[in-house]
């Protein structure tokens, strides 16, 4: 999880919000800009994202991670669910 966490990725889009696990492990901050900051198990990254469809997608040195856009909720791999947070 800590690798699919530390991407650095692609263009900006419109899409913002504050995003994080049900334990507090894993923490997204889109910005509208297309900048995304990351902090999984206290190490912080920073990167970029872009959204196909549903889809947000994040690339970079590790590979692509994609994140599924479910109300307001985004999903990713391994059972990563992250809520949109007030």
């Amino acid at each position: 999880v800590l690798g699919l966490g530390l991407v650095l990725a692609g263009c900006g889009n419109g899409f913002s919000g504050e995003f994080q696990d049900e334990m507090g492990v894993t923490r997204y901050e889109f910005n509208d800009d297309g900048r995304v900051y990351m902090s999984v198990m206290g190490i912080e990254a920073a990167g970029e994202y872009e959204l196909d469809g549903k889809r947000v997608v994040v690339k970079g040195p590790n590979g692509t991670m994609v994140l599924n856009r479910e109300g307001d909720d985004l999903v990713g791999p391994m059972g990563l669910k992250l809520t949109r947070q007030e």
